[in-house]
């Protein structure tokens, strides 16, 4: 068989061996070839070869897993092939089928299958379809809405009369399904939502709260970017003859802007403070502009007209009217808060009693049914039954760990209770599914807590940052587009060299293959 010529990052990658890995793979790096590699050479490994059935491999998809099958497949019966006498090759091939390749929730489901009776469950459980389970949820939640009217709590009824409107109880049923449906990313769902709704401590200063810093920083970011858009509108004046009046007060309009934003972004400014200085940032109208380029005043007016109308009704709302009124308005808030994380908790219990009652488990029973088997809610500590469990693997694969959630993610840490290693593979810069409560940042707390791969330290990082799909000019765009668009502060990660894609496939030079970039305007339509 021919050896295929890896890369550094990808022979250390296959190589590796010792500890957990984390493996950063850009678009195009062959992360799924060396994935295999590894797995092939842990087979394969004449002095400590490991059986597949010992190894854990976790895919994003069920698509990706029959994949995954397939290569090691054709790779074992390659390697058969030439050395047909290797029985224990053999061996793998008849064990490949029964490996433990599959999601999250395939895994889970074999896993609860196997200790149904611990967890008090129908081992012939099923999981609904999509429309079943809508169907069900929406009955659980009709019957869990008519005990609680029929109690007619004060602190309910504020809440109902606050969300719905004046013909029926939707705006209310869609705050309990998008509440309850974004809560299931985390390990402890109801328990993280009343830690999350509870009232500031009075003594706490509004800006040191949890939303309160949000609050700053996010105002502080719009207020730095609409000084820089200032900034710019700007420069145009500045070759202007007869401008000078008119550039003064734009210069002073921008700077009032940075102040504003640096205001905000002081953590020692009081909340009242950074309400004065955002209300001030809204500019006010501008004078005239005769004898000055049509073009270039207008381009200030429409820039201008949008600071306006995002400071005003975007901005300055976020403040309320001062700290002590904000924080009475918390504390009046807190008793539909608490109804509200009332009604969620007993609609979460009646829909379990409906599936219970059909025999059904969605894919979040069986990731929380999964994790309450492995960790102990006490301590936060892998049970006896995740020790007995993480025994069978040598190592755990998790492929796309950029789109993991909290629960999954505590899942794999309970299962990698014993020496077993974690070898994680993910793009942060790929991760789509924030929509279905994905969590990239548990990507990136792994990767700035690992070492750089040195064969010695553990966990270590190791970048494959070399594209093999595209031709230069493609990666040399996106580079581009990526280095503006991409920041700590917007999304959590800066886009600088490490991050870069590395254009190392072979093509032949091509006139007419660069990037055209076409602008057009298109109407808001809001």
């Amino acid at each position: 068989m021919s050896e295929r010529k890896w890369t550094p990052a990808q022979k250390n990658c296959i190589d590796a061996r010792g500890g957990s890995v984390l493996v950063s793979a850009a678009a195009g790096s062959g992360k799924t070839s060396v994935l295999v590699e590894r797995v092939i050479r842990r087979i394969t490994d004449k002095e400590h070869p490991v059986d597949i059935d010992r190894m854990l491999i976790v895919t994003f998809t069920r698509a990706a897993a029959a994949e995954m099958k397939g290569r090691l497949s054709a790779r074992l019966a390659a390697y058969i092939a030439e050395h047909p006498e290797d029985r224990r090759l053999m061996r793998q091939q008849m064990l490949l089928p029964s490996a433990a390749i599959s999601t999250i929730h395939g895994f889970c489901t074999t896993f609860l299958r196997e200790n149904f009776e611990a967890a008090g469950i129908n081992p012939r459980f099923k999981v609904p379809e999509s429309g079943d389970e809508t169907l069900l949820r929406a009955e659980a939640l009709e019957e869990t809405l008519e005990v609680f009217y029929a109690a007619a709590e004060p602190a309910f009824m504020r809440l109902a009369d606050l969300l719905n409107g004046r013909r029926d109880d939707r705006g209310l049923k869609a705050a309990v399904l998008a509440t309850y449906n974004f809560i299931q990313a985390q390990a402890y769902p109801i328990a993280w939502l009343r830690e999350h709704i509870a009232v500031a401590d009075p003594n706490t200063p509004l800006s040191d709260t949890v939303w309160g810093e949000r609050i700053r920083r996010f105002t502080a970011q719009k207020l730095g970017l609409f000084a820089d858009m200032a900034a710019k509108a700007i420069l145009p004046f500045r070759e202007c003859d007869g401008a000078e009046k008119y550039l003064t007060r734009l210069l002073e309009d921008a700077a009032v802007l940075q102040r504003a934003a640096l205001t905000v972004s002081d953590p020692t400014n009081e909340w009242d403070t950074c309400i004065r200085a955002v209300a001030s940032a809204i500019p006010a109208t501008l004078p005239p502009a005769k004898g000055l380029p049509a073009a270039h005043t207008e381009t200030v007016k429409t820039v201008w007209g949008i600071f306006r109308k995002e400071i005003r009704e975007n901005l300055v709302p976020l403040f309320g009217d001062g700290e002590e009124a904000l924080r009475q308005d918390l504390l009046d808030t807190a008793p539909q808060l608490t109804a509200f994380c009332d009604l969620i908790e007993a609609f979460s219990e009646r829909y379990r009693e409906k599936k219970t009652q059909k025999g059904l488990l969605d894919f979040n029973d069986l990731e929380h049914i999964t994790l309450s088997l492995l960790r102990n809610p006490e301590t936060g500590k892998p049970t006896e039954l995740a020790y007995e469990t993480g025994r069978r693997y040598t190592e755990i694969f998790v492929d796309e760990y950029q789109d993991t959630n909290d629960v999954q993610d505590t899942i794999f840490r309970m299962l990698s209770c014993e020496d077993n290693s974690q070898f994680m593979v993910g793009d942060v810069k790929q991760s789509i599914y924030g929509f279905r409560q994905a969590m990239p940042q548990i990507f990136m707390d792994k990767r700035n807590r690992a070492y750089p791969y040195d064969g010695t330290r553990f966990p270590a990082l190791i970048t494959l940052g070399e594209n093999f799909r595209s031709r230069k000019e493609v990666t040399g765009t996106v580079n581009f587009l990526f280095r503006q668009l991409m920041t700590k502060e917007f999304c959590g990660i800066e886009y600088a060299e490490n991050e870069e894609l590395i254009p190392s496939a072979t093509y032949p030079e091509l006139t007419g293959a660069e990037t055209e970039c076409l602008l057009f305007d298109h109407p808001y339509s809001g």
